[in-house]
């Protein structure tokens, strides 16, 4: 998580202990970074460096899941940017096929931990959001229909998986669906909350009402991607 900075000692003694850190803390934090830093001899050169800054340690990017995730995630959005929306789309999901689970889980929570795990679980959330965008772009309507129906039920407040999912339904003939969908999203906001949905997606209601030509079909590989209404 500091992978580019050293971490100070007094920083390491709040996330192991909090606010009450017994009076052997130090003593026993050097004694885990003795015995991390054997384990990590075994890889050859000294890896864990201690300094008047803290401690660090040197780790490749392919060491590290967080870092190849944000190296695929970058390529993803330069491929969307330049009009490659199917490498984009393909990027993103293996971005996404290195999560095994929720971050952090088998850890016991720290303040530092929860607040990476937060930062980590939005950012995977976004690129969820982002693939559909770029699947979209590249005309692959119906193919996406079953997964976007499993993004909305695994975060029904997320309105814009809702405007996905009524593209999505709407390019593939399926405009019924889409006004039946608006419909649900309606009623759930609702109920849940005294809301109606966002002015975004009553627009895109209107859009797929109108049959308006903006929401039109994307065609495979087409150089810039169609209007989303998000």
């Amino acid at each position: 998580m500091r992978r580019e900075r050293a971490v100070p000692t007094r920083e390491l003694v709040q996330e192991l202990w909090g606010d009450a850190p017994p009076a052997s803390a130090r003593a026993n934090l050097h004694s885990y970074l003795s015995s991390l830093r054997a384990v990590l001899a075994g890889s050859g050169a000294a890896r864990l460096h201690s300094g008047p800054g803290g401690y660090s340690i040197d780790l490749r990017g392919d060491e590290l899941d967080v870092a190849e995730f944000e190296q695929l995630t970058s390529r993803a959005r330069a491929a969307a940017r330049e009009g490659r929306p199917g490498q984009a789309a393909e990027l993103f999901a293996a971005a996404l096929g290195l999560w095994r689970g929720d971050a952090f889980a088998c850890m016991d929570a720290t303040r530092l931990l929860r607040a990476e795990a937060d930062r980590l679980e939005e950012l995977r959330l976004t690129v969820q959001d982002e693939t559909m965008d770029a699947h979209l772009a590249d005309g692959a309507h119906a193919q996406v229909i079953g997964e976007l129906r499993q993004l909305v039920r695994e975060q029904p407040f997320r309105e814009h998986r809702w405007g996905r999912l009524m593209l999505a339904l709407h390019r593939s003939g399926r405009t019924k669906e889409a006004l039946d969908t608006y419909r649900a999203l309606h009623s759930l906001l609702d109920a849940e909350l005294g809301v109606a949905p966002t002015s975004e997606l009553r627009l895109l209601h209107q859009a797929v009402l109108s049959r308006d030509p903006a929401i039109a079909v994307a065609q495979r590989r087409r150089q810039s991607p169609a209007p989303v209404f998000m």
